[in-house]
């Protein structure tokens, strides 16, 4: 319920948004958001993972007094590569700032502190998934979508603030979430501490052994979903703010999917890992094909009513300044599916164990974006969807090679 009411509040941000700020001012908006989303899983995203995993293989164990020593690595971590991100943040201001984000400093400091209350709410996130307190998690996902729609209501539409309000509306919808988590977490606090004296658990160096690919895999993955919006910027000739509008609000309608599939993975992520613990091959493969079915039936459904009707949804919703060719949708929706698949199979190879296989298939395919966009001639638009549905669609087959190969070794 929560992930469905925080795809509701996402899309009506979206919708609300883009029809106050006008395409340009909605693709500025995105843009952010986008650097955003991108930036924090190749911080936190491994770690959270990491968590989730060890947490719940470790409850499964009974191994709770190992668990402190998890959540110590885990921060000391965060905080290690949060400094890293601020360096590198304060080296490449003036690029970041005067290239995507239309020279606003304002604009720049909201990207820096999202990302620093965004990597926390998702470490928390990750304590809950290994805790297995899925109806939380997804409460605090509801919340944050919600938060951010209140907030863009008050200050876009009541006090007139215009991109900068809607912008702050990420950063304060952040801040109040991260407040809610660590409401939740300091409740199970009592499962975090476990009994008896502390053992050594994993090492630093262990996990981050496992982190580290996951993080890069993390990134790589959000990187081929979320980068059009920059593509277009640094490729685009003229109008690129309001191709870029375009080009997101499409997205947006395609994103509602996303939620479906982040309920999903986050379940099978811990439930996968703990069955793997537990040696039980029957209930991982029955995990591992229900769950790719599901979402191939999903995506299917999703690329056929866009094609057929997507024009028309795109008018309605955000007004009749947002026009695109149905080509584009398809290419867009196609984009999404290949991508939402990509990450389903991609959550199961890290779920058992073999985070290097992923990133490998991400890093195929990203490479194979940046030498589409970068040696192809056509126009713009045309060449940022092509390149994202060629890039995602071999992502997704390199792990489906691998997974196979993987369960059929299974006794």
């Amino acid at each position: 319920m929560g992930f469905c009411a925080g795809g509701a509040f996402l899309f009506l941000f979206n919708v609300i948004a883009a029809r106050t700020l006008g395409p340009s001012g909605y693709g500025v908006l995105n843009v952010l958001y986008s650097m955003t989303t991108v930036i924090v899983p190749l911080i936190a995203g491994g770690i959270r993972l990491g968590v989730a995993r060890f947490i719940s293989a470790f409850e499964a164990k009974q191994e709770r007094a190992q668990l402190r020593a998890t959540m110590r690595n885990s921060l000391v971590l965060l905080g290690g590569f949060l400094l890293l991100f601020l360096i590198a943040a304060f080296i490449l201001k003036d690029f970041v700032q005067d290239r995507y984000l239309n020279h606003s400093l304002f604009l720049f400091l909201i990207f820096v502190f999202s990302v620093f209350v965004r990597s926390f709410v998702t470490l928390a996130r990750g304590v809950l998934q290994g805790l297995r307190e899925f109806k939380f998690n997804a409460i605090t996902i509801g919340i944050e979508f919600a938060s951010m729609l209140l907030l863009l209501l008050v200050l876009v539409l009541l006090l007139g603030q215009g991109l900068g309000g809607a912008c702050s509306s990420i950063l304060g919808a952040s801040a109040i979430t991260l407040l809610v988590t660590l409401a939740i977490c300091y409740r199970s606090r009592g499962r975090l501490v476990g009994d008896g004296q502390e053992k050594s658990g994993p090492s630093l160096s262990e996990f981050l052994h496992f982190v580290a690919p996951v993080a890069l895999a993390n990134f790589l993955s959000l990187f081929l979903f979320r980068v059009g919006p920059f593509l277009i910027k640094t490729f685009g000739q003229s109008d690129v703010d309001q191709l870029v509008g375009l080009f997101a609000a499409t997205f947006a309608i395609v994103s509602a999917v996303q939620l479906l599939v982040r309920a999903l993975s986050g379940a099978l992520f811990p439930n996968l890992s703990r069955v793997e613990a537990m040696e039980d091959v029957t209930r991982q493969k029955r995990y591992v094909k229900n769950s790719m079915l599901f979402m191939t039936l999903v995506c299917t459904a999703m690329i056929l009513i866009l094609w057929l009707i997507g024009p028309q949804i795109l008018r309605l919703l955000y007004g009749k300044a947002f026009i695109l060719r149905r080509l584009d949708f398809v290419l867009i929706a196609a984009m999404g599916g290949f991508y939402f698949l990509a990450q389903l199979a991609s959550t199961i190879l890290l779920a058992k164990g073999f985070p290097k296989e992923a990133l490998t298939s991400w890093a195929i395919g990203v490479s194979l974006l940046i030498l589409f966009v970068w040696f192809t001639d056509i126009e713009t638009l045309l060449r940022v969807e092509i390149g994202l549905c060629l890039a995602n669609f071999t992502a997704l087959l390199g792990m489906l090679i691998v997974l196979r190969a993987k369960m059929a070794s299974l006794a």
